[in-house]
């Protein structure tokens, strides 16, 4: 990064907005390419609790300590490869272009599918979250590439524009359609359809997706020593704005992990729902995910939604973890996707500090963060629902891994706000 250490943050170049237009790439290219990669996801989400809560309790669907313990080992093994990797291939994309690595991550994915769909023990679902692990950067990689065709001004609203239709409006349309399939054809065709996504995908960047990376603005410079979890760490230290942006965006993710990982389990432990329910709950999340990033970005801004938002997310959490009945358990949905739009403003905050030849190795490094958060909080969240609905517990509290993801909601703000303060001192322009 050409960051001054210590210093102030990052202008990016004017070359970013040039080349968006002499490009005129569409977002709905790497829209769609990560919406295909993310309907593949959605047709994994309500069934592989399932299928590993059967392997764990040898047929039993239904979830139990042991097996929410291993869902998020299984979780965590997919997550701990990522954080080693994403890094080395964004940084990789900067020098070689976004296509390639494109199609390679849905490679990835659609393999790891396929191998749990045939797992007859849970060694083999390790297996298939390892290779999935090794190729997950789509997502880094699509970010990368909306950056490199918008002008900085608008990227704020053109990753809430991704966030909401790439992964809340596939799995709007992924996960209550598996849970569907899951309930009348079993569990394991979900994951089939899955695999055969990932391959129409392939196709699609393969031949119709334009690379958005000209080789004039590509990096020369790409090693693959700084491929590595040690590169991602350089860069976010490039200054202390980046590394408390950096911070924040760790927190922010760490606390939706108690949602993500244990959402499923959780609805069917605490309301008795199946599959198809949970899904469809899941389907109003997805929904506002979509609509809130249009609404919030335009008027409040980045700082501030982050800072709103962070605490839409506590509000969210903690209310969901005391709800006894489904109208309260969808409004706590809601609030938590209004809390959701933290996460593309903290992400165009970061992004928006390198030039057009690094977004790809910042959005890597942002990616590290995030997956860090991640192989940390899926064991972490999945642990303290296991624990806490076993009878080790003095009490029966299944909401408490949501009352932790409320906690650090709250250092998120904290850390944001030092982000803030930091930089008014030394730069006057966010």
């Amino acid at each position: 990064m050409h960051a001054r250490r210590g210093g102030a943050a990052v202008k990016p170049k004017r070359a970013a907005a040039s080349a968006t237009k002499d490009k005129k790439i569409s977002l709905v290219y790497p829209i769609l390419a990560a919406y295909l990669y993310n309907l593949s996801i959605g047709f994994t989400v309500p069934v592989l609790p399932k299928i590993i809560n059967m392997l764990v309790n040898d047929g039993d669907p239904k979830v139990s300590p042991a097996s929410a313990r291993m869902y998020g080992l299984v979780q965590a093994t997919d997550q701990a490869v990522t954080f080693l990797l994403v890094n080395g291939a964004c940084l990789l994309s900067d020098k070689y272009g976004r296509r390639p690595l494109m199609a390679l991550a849905n490679v990835g994915l659609g393999t790891g599918q396929l191998i749990a769909s045939l797992a007859t023990n849970p060694r083999l679902l390790l297996l298939g979250a390892a290779i999935d692990g090794a190729t997950s950067f789509s997502y880094p990689l699509a970010q990368s590439y909306i950056a490199d065709i918008t002008p900085p001004s608008s990227l704020p609203q053109a990753l809430g524009l991704f966030q909401g239709v790439a992964t809340g409006g596939a799995f709007l349309l992924g996960i209550p359609l598996s849970g569907l399939i899951a309930a009348k054809k079993g569990l394991r065709l979900s994951l089939y359809i899955a695999a055969g996504i990932c391959a129409t995908n392939v196709l699609f960047i393969s031949a119709a997706l334009p690379e958005s990376l000209p080789p004039s603005l590509r990096r020369a410079d790409a090693s693959l020593l700084e491929a590595n979890v040690w590169g991602a760490v350089r860069t976010v230290a490039t200054n202390p704005f980046i590394a408390l942006c950096s911070l924040t965006y760790f927190l922010l993710h760490l606390a939706l992990n108690g949602l993500q990982i244990n959402f499923v389990n959780y609805s069917q432990y605490k309301f008795g729902w199946n599959v198809a329910q949970s899904s469809a709950s899941l389907c109003l999340i997805f929904i506002f995910t979509a609509l809130f990033p249009r609404l919030l970005l335009p008027l409040l801004g980045i700082r501030q939604a982050i800072q709103l938002c962070s605490c839409l997310f506590a509000v969210g959490f903690t209310t969901l973890g005391l709800a006894t009945t489904t109208p309260v358990v969808l409004l706590s949905l809601i609030i938590i996707a209004a809390g959701s739009v933290s996460l593309p403003a903290t992400l165009a905050l970061l992004t928006n500090q390198a030039p057009p030849s690094e977004k790809g190795s910042l959005n890597g490094a942002a990616d590290t963060v995030r997956t860090l958060s991640s192989a940390i909080g899926f064991p972490l969240m999945t642990s303290v629902f296991a624990y806490f609905i076993s009878e080790k517990a003095p009490f029966q509290l299944p909401g408490a891994a949501l009352f932790l993801g409320a906690a650090v909601s709250v250092l998120a703000f904290v850390s944001l706000q030092v982000a803030l303060r930091y930089h008014d001192h030394h730069d006057k322009s966010v």
